[in-house]
């Protein structure tokens, strides 16, 4: 019964700022260099570049992984698609092949803003080490924002996969999840480029072409 869909501790979580459209556009304009840098989209030749994500510190996660959860499948200057992975359960090579394939996590979930220039939180569920899920995010100013939150029923605590390493709950907007326990989530941020960055100015000049200010943010 009641009207509000209540979290595991019976009080509504606080909506995260992000949930809004507009507060999720990027807004670099201090982070601009005087100088230009010049791109080319990767349709017209470069590669698509891995290291294009830069990792933003906004909890304190518990989770350790040495493989990255999200990287880049390609660039094109107005959109960017990326692969969100599960690798922090049943990822441990000293797990037996049959456990590690039944652990799973219950769901990662991914904020952002979709090609279609709105904003959405796509929820992933049950996920087995190593699979992974394909989104394409809108870029503004060459560059977009991908918030995940990731949750696990598992554990009571610190004995669970992801959790604050203080204990705190994590604040998530209320679209991606109204009722998980918000002490068994992590949150990561990424800043992705929607150019790849090894492309030179040379062949932005081969290929003619306009002249645009791009934002340094690695």
């Amino acid at each position: 019964s009641g009207t509000g869909a209540p979290t595991a501790t019976g009080t509504e979580a606080p909506t995260s700022p992000h949930s809004y459209l507009n507060a999720r556009r990027l807004d670099l304009s201090k982070e601009e260099k005087p100088a230009l840098k010049k791109q080319a989209p990767a349709s017209f030749g470069c590669a698509t570049n891995p290291d294009d994500i830069r990792d933003v510190e906004i909890d304190k996660c518990s989770a350790k992984s040495d493989e990255k959860h999200v990287k880049i499948v390609s660039q094109d200057t107005k959109t960017v698609t990326v692969a969100i992975s599960q690798v922090w359960k049943g990822c441990d090579g000293g797990s037996s092949s049959s456990n590690a394939h039944n652990e799973k996590v219950s769901w990662v979930a991914a904020d952002y803003i979709n090609k279609e220039g709105e904003l959405a939180c796509d929820k992933f569920a049950n996920l087995s080490c190593g699979e992974s899920n394909t989104i394409t995010l809108e870029c503004q100013d060459g560059a977009t924002v991908l918030d995940l939150y990731m949750h696990d029923e598992e554990g009571n605590g610190y004995d669970g996969i992801f959790g604050q390493t203080d204990g705190s709950r994590v604040v998530i907007p209320n679209a991606c999840d109204a009722t998980a326990d918000r002490t068994k989530m992590c949150h990561s941020r990424h800043i992705v480029k929607c150019v790849p960055s090894n492309c030179s100015d040379k062949k932005t000049q081969e290929v003619g072409l306009e002249k645009k200010k791009y934002f340094y943010f690695f």
